[in-house]
């Protein structure tokens, strides 16, 4: 396993493996949302901030991670589904928390009980619910605090 910084010739997978992912965290949005949609966001996103990440294995990309350093803010985390529960998601977080030492925040969709499980087990604890700012589903806030 490979985690580098993504490349545009990646963006086609980055953006198919968020949109699976993000399809099976149980909101209606997400089921509006379209690939391409998705695929355009990336360079937009990337201009805006983001760090872009990707795990590969075996020329084959299994996962994506967006970070906004400079918010100390993870993004986006999404590991393609039939490779979940494999670890690669926990790497993808322990570079996270090596870029971002002094802490971070993110939020993930309150009814992503898989997610809100991952992110306890690896030290991030409840920061407030709320509504996403932008398309208004419930969300829960996390902070991981940093490097003790």
């Amino acid at each position: 396993m490979i985690i580098r910084s993504a490349v545009p010739a990646d963006f086609n997978d980055v953006a198919r493996i968020w949109f699976e992912s993000w399809a099976t965290v149980g909101i209606a949005i997400a089921q509006d949302a379209t690939v391409e949609e998705l695929r355009a966001r990336i360079p937009e996103d990337i201009a805006g901030g983001w760090d872009l990440y990707v795990a590969e294995e075996d020329g084959a990309l299994r996962a994506m991670m967006a970070l906004i350093k400079k918010d100390n803010h993870l993004d986006q985390l999404f590991v393609d589904p039939p490779h979940k529960g494999r670890g690669i998601g926990a790497r993808l977080l322990n570079l996270a928390k090596a870029e971002m030492p002094n802490g971070m925040w993110l939020r993930t969709a309150k009814s992503n009980t898989p997610a809100i499980a991952f992110y306890e087990r690896h030290g991030f604890v409840h920061d407030r619910d709320d509504v996403h700012p932008r398309l208004r589903y419930p969300v829960v806030y996390y902070r991981w605090y940093g490097q003790l």
